[in-house]
């Protein structure tokens, strides 16, 4: 059966980027310099607290139209509209509340790259997750103010952080900083993930110590050793998987070749012992076509 992975309204994207990777890409600042002391995603665009919610609802209406249409679930442009309008109308409260901070600035590159995925109308899961590393801007529209170490319930509580490929994220009940795009050699973890090309390695023989030592690096090249594993592929380069049977690295096997699990496939699926098209989601529903839950 297919998961259903929602995409919702732009706002609930961008308050949930830390979570896809985020989800999700910056700088943040008080209201008083623009809210990033120049350092800050652009994004271009003229927003203000008072007219946000009329112009993105509109926006993201716009972006899911056709393909709310031709996935068959239908379009209702004014309930779209309220719908959309109604998450951002609470998160425009926060900020009158002071519990969150508004830049107009980021507000352009956050719809650009959210749009630009609802437009696909489905996404592979891959794609999915690329939303993290093009959207960062997202979470300094509504800014948490909670700083890192403070309490929090959310990750949208949390406020984003300074640096470049860096986002806040709710841990354990804490704020914590998370980072994407991790170089060759340098940690990763939870939240630090490593740049493309590159994986997180763990310590297997670091027995009980803790944390784990965990670094970015190289994946491992056809004919070098490796751990097989049904459920991930993270050892063996792009293309490459750990066979069972030698523990090395081998060609990932094609569209239509016999497989015991999704890691030997190139497209990373594996149906009735075959390998098919990668598993896409619909990156539209019920909610955000026609404003009701589905």
């Amino acid at each position: 059966m297919k998961t259903n992975i929602r995409l919702r309204s732009l706002f609930t994207i961008l308050l949930s980027s830390a979570a896809l990777g985020v989800v999700a890409i910056g700088c943040g600042g008080s209201d008083d310099d623009g809210g990033n002391n120049g350092n800050g995603p652009g994004g271009g665009g003229s927003y203000t607290l008072d007219d946000v919610c009329e112009k993105v609802a509109a926006q993201q209406c716009a972006a899911a139209k056709p393909c709310c249409e031709s996935s068959g679930i239908g379009y209702d442009e004014a309930a779209c509209i309220a719908s959309a309008r109604a998450e951002c109308d609470f998160e425009v409260s926060l900020v009158k509340e002071g519990k969150r901070t508004f830049h107009p600035e980021a507000v352009g590159a956050c719809v650009s790259a959210v749009a630009g995925m609802v437009q696909k109308c489905e996404a592979t899961l891959e794609e999915l997750f690329g939303v993290a590393s093009s959207s960062l801007a997202c979470q300094y529209v509504f800014a948490g103010t909670v700083e890192e170490g403070g309490a929090c319930e959310d990750d949208s509580e949390c406020k984003p952080p300074s640096g470049e490929n860096q986002f806040a994220a709710c841990d354990e009940g804490k704020c914590v900083i998370g980072h994407i795009n991790r170089g060759e050699g340098e940690s990763c973890s939870e939240f630090d993930s490593c740049a493309e090309g590159l994986y997180c390695w763990a310590d297997p023989d670091a027995g009980s110590t803790q944390p784990i030592p965990t670094k970015c690096q190289k994946p491992k090249q056809a004919g070098e050793a490796c751990t097989p594993s049904a459920f991930a592929n993270f050892e063996c380069a792009n293309g490459l998987y750990c066979a069972n049977d030698t523990s090395t690295c081998v060609d990932a096997k094609a569209l239509g070749e016999a497989c015991g699990s999704p890691v030997e496939c190139a497209t990373g699926n594996c149906q009735e012992s075959k390998c098919v098209e990668p598993e896409k989601y619909p990156t539209v529903d019920e909610e955000m076509c026609k404003g009701v839950e589905d």
